[in-house]
């Protein structure tokens, strides 16, 4: 077989020239990913399923993928950007809203696929690990943690979206060795740290110093823009309000962005009536555009 580098560009397929960009760029571990997507021969070509959890500088993203041939497909999506329709209006990369980002595309893939009443997760004690069960005639939903070329230390933010996720219902095999509050001499998880970093207890307690250091001139700048995006819920009740949006999004697992309402002619194009929770009728048409292929 002849080197890459000496077959012509049009006799390369896109897959490869894709594959070769990325390997170059550094973006993709070709070693955990060949791990994460090959199948047994015994399995008959079911799917392999993976969480991949990703971070950008303002933004969450938790996806259930699996791969192809022809390439990766996505079954099921959720970011944290949807979170202010549920209540939480900043610090959308932190922790807690880590942990609410794989607690709402857990619910939503469960109830995809009719699973959500049959397997609810885990209610009562947010702190301890859990592990779902299988109950009933289908087994849970059964996927493999994908992090990325993100560095897996102790109380990594991609560990609260495997909690999340795990807490919604969904079969990831872990261990509870990467959870924010377990002691790594004493080999043991520490349940109230963790459930103060899943509620937002750090965050208040960052909301109060600023609050109290913003009464000083020399910070007075930079202090009172931490303040005033805290203000109004998160300093001091930051604990209610990240668990009362982690509960919305366990209660609701039906994708954000499709519109309620009857489809209707907008520009020759077809899209929903009405708005996408508060945006307008042009977002929903944005949103027919590249979503539905209108």
């Amino acid at each position: 077989m002849f080197p890459a580098r000496l077959i012509p560009l049009n006799a390369q397929s896109t897959v490869e020239l894709y594959v070769r960009a990325t390997l170059h760029a550094g973006k993709t571990d070709y070693y955990a990913r060949q791990r994460l997507t090959l199948q047994d021969k015994n399995k008959y070509n079911s799917p392999k399923y993976r969480f991949s959890v990703r971070f950008t500088n303002r933004d969450v993203i938790c996806q259930v993928i699996y791969a192809t041939i022809a390439g990766d497909i996505t079954i099921c999506s959720a970011y944290s950007h949807e979170l202010p329709k549920f209540g939480m209006k900043a610090g959308l990369t932190n922790y807690a809203a880590t942990y609410a980002t794989g607690l709402l595309c857990a619910r939503r893939l469960l109830t995809k696929y009719d699973l959500a009443e049959t397997y609810e997760g885990n209610t009562e004690n947010i702190g301890q690990d859990y592990n779902v069960e299988a109950e009933g005639e289908r087994r849970p939903f059964k996927c493999y943690l994908d992090t990325g070329l993100v560095r897996t230390s102790t109380g990594a933010r991609v560990f609260a979206a495997l909690k999340g996720a795990v807490d919604g219902g969904l079969d990831i095999p872990h261990s509870d060795k990467r959870y924010a509050g377990y002691d790594l001499q004493d080999k043991s998880l520490d349940s109230e740290t963790l459930e103060r970093y899943i509620k937002g207890g750090v965050v208040a307690e960052y909301a109060e110093e600023m609050q109290e250091e913003v009464r000083a001139p020399a910070c007075g700048v930079h202090g009172w823009g931490v303040v005033s995006r805290f203000r109004g819920g998160f300093a001091g009740s930051s604990t209610g309000l990240y668990l009362s949006v982690q509960t919305i999004c366990l209660a609701r697992g039906r994708a954000a962005w499709r519109c309620e309402g009857a489809r209707t002619e907008y520009r020759g194009l077809s899209v929903w009536r009405g708005t996408s929770y508060g945006r307008p009728a042009q977002y929903s048409l944005m949103v027919s555009r590249t979503v539905w292929g209108l």
